[in-house]
């Protein structure tokens, strides 16, 4: 192995993902700041160890579906798990969040190099490693980067099959077994990954149809089996007690918001936004990859099931409240197939140096963006988390804590004696307004932000006066 060889493949990929080890972990527990939906999530898997079910407290004792929240047991799991192992903690819980990072770059980088070589391969590493919103959605506990680790998982089986299938070479049961598992485990980590199951439902007609070898009724059940088993698995420990009706309507619009206006404002968003129009830039150059792909008639089915899904989930973003995390997923993908789909098109010598160029600017941006004006360093030497568990440690386990609108605060909290309530939720109505929730209850403490506080106080804390601010909270006090 000569010197490029080895720079290529052995020095560039273990010096990448040196880098994202070091991001991914430095300051694990205040870069990003926790926050509402990661709090809920770590709320499920710590119930799962104290209770052995993965609900949602709201009075001592007592508990909501875990129905609301999406992200499932892939997720939970494996952090419930970290928490009877190493405690619980918001440490443990983020510890599960970099390994699911950094092996879905490792993943990526496989898949890359399976499909496009060891250089282009480096490319697509590079590309993912330094875009600063995998280490901002990535390092808080929620269900995009899981989910995305297990598409490609399911992504490289598929590969793998479709060219045994053209070989007509011989399959393993596990091979077929493995594809349907990632599949389901995909899904069952967010309902955002659901309408992976139309271009995937696609790609296996296609492939049964061309390749007699993927026909027969053995090979629908090894791939279908271990996916509906995942998927019952997803139901019974996500959705307990809820109706299938209130499951379909809370998911075809959880946050409650009119479709019609929600569409119209983020397709205004949409083209007026840098970060939206970055990410349109990376799928119209991965589509026209795909034309010429097309013309040299070398375009495998797999590919196109993945930019498929991606295009899908772009739409979808569109019945969504404009939260940019909707985004990372297909941008992640956009961006792993950016190199190949460069060298796809028909350029001359002088514009292969422009797609180099274009690469290495791309890649220089985001690597100073992650250093210096991303979001989640913003936060290195941010001690908020330190402050709230030092002072949430310091509460009478025998006083009785309402949370208004602060789930982040649970994994602080020493003991098990508090209620919560959660605005701006659909699915938090069958507790009834605010007000209704917390008068019966007379709570001694009640913590939530400075802000809603500000908002709030006056309708449904009148009994109540602040009494010690800490980071952006505040505990307010019940008057005698």
């Amino acid at each position: 192995m000569n010197l490029k060889t080895k720079l290529i493949t052995i020095v560039l990929p273990a010096l990448i993902f040196g880098l994202a080890l070091f991001y991914a972990s430095y300051h694990l527990t205040e870069s990003p700041p926790t926050w509402m939906d990661e709090g809920e999530i770590i709320q499920l898997a710590k119930n799962w160890v104290l209770t052995g079910q993965p609900q949602f407290q709201f009075t001592p004792g007592q508990f909501l579906s875990a129905s609301f929240i999406s992200t499932g047991f892939p997720v939970t799991a494996p952090i419930a798990g970290a928490f009877y192992l190493f405690g619980q903690s918001l440490w443990s819980a983020r510890l599960v969040m970099v390994i699911y990072l950094l092996a879905f770059l490792a993943l990526a980088y496989y898949l890359a190099r399976q499909r496009f070589g060891p250089l282009l391969a480096n490319w697509s590493l590079a590309l993912l490693a330094f875009f600063p919103p995998l280490y901002g959605s990535g390092k808080n506990v929620l269900g995009e980067i899981p989910g995305t680790f297990w598409l490609l998982v399911s992504v490289v089986f598929a590969y793998r099959l479709e060219t045994k299938w053209s070989r007509g070479a011989e399959i393993k049961w596990w091979e077929y077994s493995a594809l349907g598992l990632g599949v389901g485990l995909c899904l069952a980590t967010k309902p955002f990954f659901l309408p992976f199951l139309l271009p995937f439902g696609l790609w296996l007609s296609y492939l049964s149809y061309r390749h007699p070898t993927a026909r027969g009724a053995r090979t629908l059940a090894l791939i279908l089996g271990p996916l509906l088993a995942t998927l019952v698995l997803w139901l019974l420990t996500q959705f307990r007690g809820d109706s299938l009706w209130f499951i379909l309507t809370y998911y075809a619009n959880p946050h409650g918001t009119n479709l019609g206006v929600s569409i119209i404002d983020n397709l205004k968003l949409i083209f007026s936004s840098a970060q939206t129009l970055y990410f349109l830039g990376l799928l119209a150059l991965w589509s026209l990859g795909l034309v010429f792909v097309f013309k040299r008639r070398e375009q495998k089915a797999t590919e196109l099931m993945l930019w498929f899904f991606a295009g899908l989930v772009t739409l979808a973003y569109l019945r969504n409240p404009a939260y940019y995390r909707y985004f990372l997923v297909p941008e992640l993908l956009a961006l792993l197939y950016l190199p190949v789909s460069l060298e796809r098109l028909p350029l001359k010598k002088y514009f292969r140096l422009a797609s180099t160029l274009l690469l290495s600017a791309l890649i220089l941006v985001q690597f100073y963006q992650l250093n210096f004006t991303a979001w989640v360093v913003r936060y290195y030497g941010s001690n908020r988390s330190a402050v709230a568990q030092a002072r949430l440690a310091q509460l009478n386990p025998q006083d009785s804590v309402l949370l208004d609108t602060a789930p982040e605060l649970v994994i602080f909290l020493p003991h098990t004696n508090y209620y919560q309530y959660l605005g701006g939720t659909k699915a938090w109505q069958p507790l009834g307004e605010r007000e209704k929730f917390v008068a019966p209850l007379k709570p001694n403490l009640v913590i939530m932000s400075r802000g809603l506080w500000e908002s709030v106080a006056f309708s449904s804390y009148p009994a109540y006066a602040p009494v010690e601010y800490f980071s952006s909270y505040l505990i307010a006090k019940r008057l005698k």
